[in-house]
């Protein structure tokens, strides 16, 4: 985004933005004027120098923050991460990702992050875990079942014939985990 666009319907749909980027600093301010409802970090190579210029951006915002890393980063790094932003910032949730390339649509399901999803609720059970990739009814079964309470779906409801029926079979999972 450039300048000061404002997303359509942003007053009737929430909008989250997913920040894949490595120039970040360039872009948070950008993000943050279109109005979003929540925003999803990749911190993977953030250090506490980063991290607290990131909540300096956000911190008047209160908008929740998804944090999220690749998911071949050590569990404790990512809690050590998570600690750190959480002491600084309180608005913040854990993106897990059930996919191993980020930023690549329509990947296998990632069976590793099942185990991440338990020990993020595990290590910080009051913060809600969504997942993003590969998401579709059967995958979304299994991350439901060990505690992510929110699913991103994207391939799977643009290739499906019918998006209302995709997104019900979805929705049915369990209720209120589909975004």
């Amino acid at each position: 985004p450039e300048g000061n666009e404002v997303l359509p319907n942003k007053d009737t749909i929430e909008y989250e933005c997913d920040l894949m980027v490595i120039d970040w600093r360039t872009y948070v301010p950008r993000v943050l004027s279109l109005g979003m409802k929540r925003l999803v970090v990749h911190i993977d190579d953030w250090s506490e120098a980063d991290m607290d210029e990131f909540v300096g951006m956000i911190s008047s915002t209160h908008l929740p923050i998804g944090l999220a890393v690749s998911n071949d980063m050590a569990l404790e790094e990512f809690d050590n991460k998570v600690r750190y932003i959480r002491e600084r910032y309180k608005n913040i949730f854990i993106q897990v990702m059930g996919i191993e390339q980020i930023g690549e649509q329509g990947q296998l399901f990632d069976e590793y992050c099942l185990e991440r999803i338990r020990h993020s609720k595990q290590t910080f059970g009051d913060l809600e875990v969504q997942v993003d990739g590969a998401m579709r009814p059967e995958t979304g079964v299994k991350v439901a079942g060990v505690g992510a309470e929110t699913l991103v779906v994207g391939s799977y409801l643009l290739r499906h014939d019918d998006i209302g029926t995709a997104f019900s079979e979805l929705t049915n999972i369990e209720s209120g985990i589909c975004q």
